[in-house]
């Protein structure tokens, strides 16, 4: 595997590489040429000043971690349609982006945690999301204007983690109650009727 930590130029990245890790990455757009379609499999780019994230919309078709967390000028939402294989999505405190992109959040069929803590713009997710069967963690804590979750959540089997502290969701579906696997405990501010999970853990990576 090769790992690139770069601060020059960006220009002479491997022809083979396969993971790209550069934290605060100053360009706006990933250009297609830092892009490899046949052995990229994670894009690290924490602290980026990304105001998009693709310069084109292009097949990377190995890849599987997209990491852009702490991009605090990101106010685009990645187009996700050429990422067949993505399964880890960490898209933590990027306080400018308003919203989820519906109309290819619900191609990522092997996604299975989305971490969103922190996206404070964020109000709610596009309905596909809940269509994701293999969808195991989800991470919303500290997502201040979010205040619903949809009904559909219950139908996501998978979903085995869900952290929810530290925003404006009042009560959760009672859909939720589908989901075995999860475990429950009170939060208080929420409705009594309404059961809650929270694991109390992060996924920081």
């Amino acid at each position: 595997m090769y790992n690139s930590l770069g601060s020059g130029n960006c220009d002479r990245f491997p022809k083979k590489l396969s993971w790209l890790c550069w934290r605060g990455f100053f360009p706006q757009v990933i250009r297609n040429e830092f892009l490899n379609e046949t052995y990229l499999v994670s894009i690290d780019l924490r602290y980026s000043n990304l105001v998009r994230v693709w310069e084109d919309s292009r097949r990377l078709g190995n890849l599987e971690i997209l990491n852009l967390s702490h991009s605090h000028y990101l106010t685009q939402p990645p187009d996700f349609s050429q990422l067949p294989y993505l399964r880890y999505l960490i898209l933590k405190d990027c306080v400018s982006l308003p919203e989820i992109d519906k109309y290819s959040i619900g191609l990522l069929y092997r996604l299975t945690l989305l971490n969103l803590k922190g996206c404070t713009m964020l109000k709610d997710l596009p309905e596909d999301i809940y269509k994701l069967i293999l969808f195991k963690t989800l991470v919303l804590s500290g997502c201040s204007r979010f205040e619903k979750l949809s009904k559909n959540i219950g139908n996501m089997s998978f979903l085995r983690t869900l952290i929810i502290s530290g925003k404006a969701i009042r009560e959760v579906p009672s859909s939720v109650d589908k989901l075995w696997d999860l475990d429950f405990s009170s939060r208080q501010g929420l409705s009594r009727s309404t059961k809650t999970i929270f694991t109390g853990r992060d996924i920081t990576t």
